[in-house]
């Protein structure tokens, strides 16, 4: 058994399952980008880097995770991980935009969501 190609294997599997989330994106969406931002760091693909991440900055501002959560009325564990999304996806949008010497999509300003609960 071949890791390398185990590893791709689900690689491809799971590049499909993203094209299909392109076209109805959520918060579950959101973090399947993230992981894949992740993986393509790690593969040092940064041009795929780029692509996941120009999604997942617009998935983030299309459903407001970038603002305060507390106006949301939604429930306790939404709200948390919406602000866990949210974070970790400014935090591969700054490294991102530093490794790659482009600016960052997401603007400091318009952000005034609350950080994740110390769980």
């Amino acid at each position: 058994m071949d890791p390398v190609a185990d590893h791709t294997k689900f690689w491809l599997r799971a590049r499909y399952f993203l094209r299909q989330l392109q076209w109805n994106s959520s918060v579950h969406g959101l973090k399947a980008l993230i992981l894949a931002q992740l993986y393509a760091f790690g593969e040092e693909n940064y041009d795929l880097v780029w692509h996941y991440k120009t999604l997942a900055v617009g998935w983030a501002l299309k459903h407001g995770l970038h603002r305060s959560q507390k106006k949301m009325k939604l429930g306790p564990l939404t709200t948390e991980m919406r602000k866990r999304v949210f974070w970790s996806q400014y935090v591969l949008d700054t490294f991102s935009s530093a490794i790659v010497g482009l600016p960052k999509l997401l603007d400091d300003a318009q952000i005034d969501t609350e950080f994740p609960a110390d769980l």
